[in-house]
């Protein structure tokens, strides 16, 4: 099976050159996912290619990155050039991409399949055009619903990202079928019917095969982890205010990431709460490993909880480090028998959790680690998941 992919995914050195030197950092857990997916299809005996909208934003110094090829293990990736200066920037991913996707379907053949994610729109809906034109099924990759764009900040809008998301909602049904991150997605981005299937996250089988290495030893204190958004609409701020409060003093909470919230950080920041800001995979991966628990306080009442499986619920896990998380809608039910759930979203229901949670044994602690690890391992593998989506796609597109 022949499958040409349109994202953002580079191969590892380009991305860790990129995490180095640009002042924008490139989004670690959008590379990680597609690593994972990119690399489940190619197990399971497909020819992957990928046409790459690298994560470069227009307001980085440099004026031109320049398009050129690269393969890393099985999968070929041919990376659009980028002029760095706005709308130029836009047109600049449109017409490359049309470029490329023509020039690939002439000189490779048609693929099988083509699978776009929705979200990279300039460089994905002329894909879809292409696709259409050649008779290919072309699949929509739903990492975020577009009504969703942007959803994190409680500020209002710009007007253009307003009209974005109008645009990416319009063209985001056209395609013929689609591999989702939640059951809830569907209702947004499959108006027509279309097929679809849910892979909600893949785990790395590759890094994490030693369980508790390098586990937090403190002398009684017990860390609690929190990697991801810093923002206000993920419960990371009633997060830190649970955490000042005296009857939780023996406890430490480490914060990794970026987002609006990193001035208060920095502010409320001590020997206790301590900020390590964005930091690379392996780091954070590292971390994971030493901590007690990792902590999910997203509040389940935002709508955008539906829709998108938390990338770092599936990275949680497989740490071998128990996860605590609020019930978000999208985790599916299969998940909770491995998850100590938050019951009530407030300072006083984390605190709760938190109390409850430090009290218990290091045996218990591993136990809980090691299954929830375990059913990840077992599941939501790369080759696991990349069977699933290619069986979906043969079955559904015969």
């Amino acid at each position: 099976m022949k499958i040409l992919t349109v994202n953002c995914y580079c191969d590892g050195n380009t991305f860790s050159d990129y995490f180095s030197s640009l002042k924008i950092k490139p989004e670690v857990s959008i590379q990680k996912y597609f690593n994972l997916f990119l690399r489940g299809l190619s197990s399971n005996g497909a020819d992957v290619d990928v046409i790459s909208e690298r994560q470069i934003s227009y307001k980085e110094s440099g004026l031109f990155y320049k398009g050129y090829s690269v393969t890393e293990g099985n999968i070929n990736i041919k990376y659009i050039p980028i002029f760095a200066i706005p709308v130029l920037y836009q047109f600049t991913f449109f017409f490359h991409a049309l470029f490329y996707t023509i020039y690939y379907f002439i000189k490779k053949g048609k693929p099988d399949y083509v699978i776009c994610d929705i979200m990279r729109f300039y460089s994905s809906f002329p894909t879809l055009i292409i696709g259409k034109l050649f008779g290919v099924k072309v699949i929509g990759y739903v990492a975020d619903i577009p009504q969703m764009y942007h959803h994190q900040t409680s500020l209002k809008q710009p007007f253009y990202k307003r009209i974005l998301k109008s645009i990416y909602s319009i063209t985001s049904i056209y395609y013929d079928g689609y591999i989702l991150l939640s059951d809830y997605m569907n209702e947004h981005v499959n108006t027509k019917g279309r097929p679809y299937i849910v892979i909600e996250g893949i785990v790395d089988d590759d890094i994490y095969l030693k369980q508790n290495e390098g586990k937090n030893e403190k002398g009684g204190i017990k860390a609690y982890m929190y990697a991801g958004g810093l923002y206000e609409k993920y419960g990371v701020k009633m997060l830190i205010e649970a955490f000042k409060t005296k009857p939780l003093m023996d406890l430490e909470l480490w914060l990794f990431g970026k987002g609006e919230l990193e001035g208060y950080i920095n502010e409320n920041a001590d020997e206790r709460i301590k900020f390590f800001g964005y930091q690379e995979n392996e780091f954070v991966v590292q971390k994971q490993r030493e901590a007690s628990f990792l902590i999910n306080p997203r509040p389940t009442n935002e709508d955008f909880t539906k829709y998108s499986f938390p990338s770092k619920i599936m990275e949680y896990m497989v740490s071998g480090t128990p996860v605590i998380s609020t019930k978000i809608k999208s985790i599916p039910a299969g998940y909770w028998d491995y998850i100590i759930p938050i019951e009530t979203e407030s300072i006083e229901g984390i605190k709760e959790v938190l109390n409850k949670t430090s009290k218990l044994s290091e045996f218990e602690c591993e136990r809980i680690g090691r299954l929830s690890r375990d059913f990840v391992l077992k599941n939501k593998n790369g080759l696991t998941q990349g069977n699933k989506v290619i069986q979906w796609l043969q079955d559904s597109f015969k």
